[in-house]
């Protein structure tokens, strides 16, 4: 039987219809079973409605070595502005750096007047009432009441249909389940 936490991990590749069968099939089970996990997945494909799929992009052939050799010939053109020795790349160090402590206060001093010049900004437009004008006019913020009334009636029309839908139980299935 599978749990919670395998479901979850699943349901990235059920959704997108990656998932094999030998796993689908205990998954498609465990979401009737667990509301939790049928919300998850709800949730999930809703997400993945977002996304359109696009046609593969053709590489040209001979794209990865033409890349590779220009890379090479260029790390050798750089070997030989330094004196033809050879070098070693290394990442740049991440975080602040303790020989630059100056360069740090004044990213944090940047950082720290931006956010008050747009504090400043949004308190001087809230205050002259030009972040609400024709606001009201147009309705206000709220939500559109007849369309949630009607998912709501919606989802009462299926839960009802599920409740009196027969479920088959066989022998092995009628064990308690496992706790989670």
């Amino acid at each position: 039987m599978m749990d919670c936490d395998r479901s979850k991990s699943l349901l990235a590749a059920y959704v997108d219809g990656e998932l094999a069968e030998a796993l689908a099939g205990p998954l498609r089970k465990h979401l009737m079973e667990c509301g939790a996990c049928r919300t998850a997945a709800s949730e999930a494909k809703a997400l993945a409605s977002w996304f359109v799929p696009t046609a593969p992009i053709a590489v040209p052939a001979g794209f990865a070595a033409r890349v590779a050799a220009r890379a090479a010939a260029q790390a050798s053109a750089g070997a030989q502005a330094l004196g033809g020795g050879g070098f070693v790349l290394r990442p740049a160090p991440r975080g602040p750096r303790a020989d630059n402590p100056a360069g740090t206060a004044r990213f944090a001093m940047a950082v720290a007047g931006l956010a008050a010049a747009v504090l400043v900004g949004l308190s001087l437009l809230l205050a002259s009432g030009g972040g609400h004008q024709g606001f009201e006019e147009r309705g206000g913020l709220r939500a559109d009441e007849q369309s949630l009334e009607a998912e709501l009636k919606r989802l009462e029309e299926l839960n009802r249909a599920a409740e009196q839908r027969p479920v088959s139980v066989t022998p092995d299935q009628a064990a308690p389940p496992a706790p989670r």
